[in-house]
């Protein structure tokens, strides 16, 4: 039996997040940002006042979501059902990855990260991080004849937000930095940076910059 805290606490965050994102266009602005500020309040999130949520608050809600959805049943309930896949070093992880890489988006910049991070796969070169768990990766190709499964690693255990703020390279305004070619750029290694999902769970991805230096130069606008 789903916990009724955790339920309204996913729902007042979804609730929340739409409508953050249908705010910029609805014709009743200043209602949509109160609304949502009163559901980020009682989420303990700040809702960054008459400047909007900052990328921090955005992270919070995120995380939240986020774990949410990987245990919606709450610490003393039934577990949710397993993944599909047992590891993320399992050859059904790496064969939806490499779908999802190889489907054609109607964003140039995405599309041109996912070919990116599709070659990187098949370099060996492509890492994946699942904080949440403490595990990294190197991604392997699923279908190339004789291929040897790569095992996780254990690395520290954080929360989303954290993560992120630790891992993404921010400019002089706070905002995160991004490569020329819209990858977002990982702070400790210069390395192209995402994060996003795969069959409904997210993930951290690193994978090469161009240039023999490592780092591409942030783009300019």
């Amino acid at each position: 039996m789903v916990s009724p805290v955790g339920l309204t606490r996913y729902y007042s965050a979804r609730i929340a997040l739409g409508v953050l994102k249908d705010g910029s266009s609805s014709s009743d602005e200043g209602n949509s940002s109160s609304t949502a500020g009163r559901l980020l309040d009682s989420l303990g999130i700040s809702s960054g006042g008459a400047g909007g949520l900052d990328s921090r608050s955005l992270m919070q809600l995120m995380s939240m979501l986020q774990n949410q959805q990987n245990n919606p049943y709450g610490s003393d309930e039934y577990p949710p059902a397993e993944p599909p896949f047992t590891t993320m070093g399992s050859k059904d992880f790496m064969t939806a990855l490499k779908d999802k890489l190889s489907q054609a988006g109607d964003d140039p910049a995405s599309y041109i990260n996912s070919q990116d991070m599709l070659q990187a796969l098949k370099d060996g070169t492509l890492k994946i991080t699942d904080p949440v768990n403490g595990e990294t990766i190197i991604g392997w190709d699923p279908s190339v004849k004789g291929a040897t499964a790569n095992k996780p690693e254990t690395v520290g255990k954080d929360e989303w937000s954290a993560f992120l703020n630790e891992h993404l390279k921010r400019g002089p305004d706070g905002s995160f930095e991004r490569s020329k070619n819209g990858a977002y750029i990982d702070a400790k290694t210069g390395e192209n940076a995402y994060f996003g999902k795969v069959n409904g769970k997210y993930y951290y991805f690193t994978w090469p910059a161009e240039g023999a230096a490592g780092a591409d130069k942030p783009a300019t606008n």
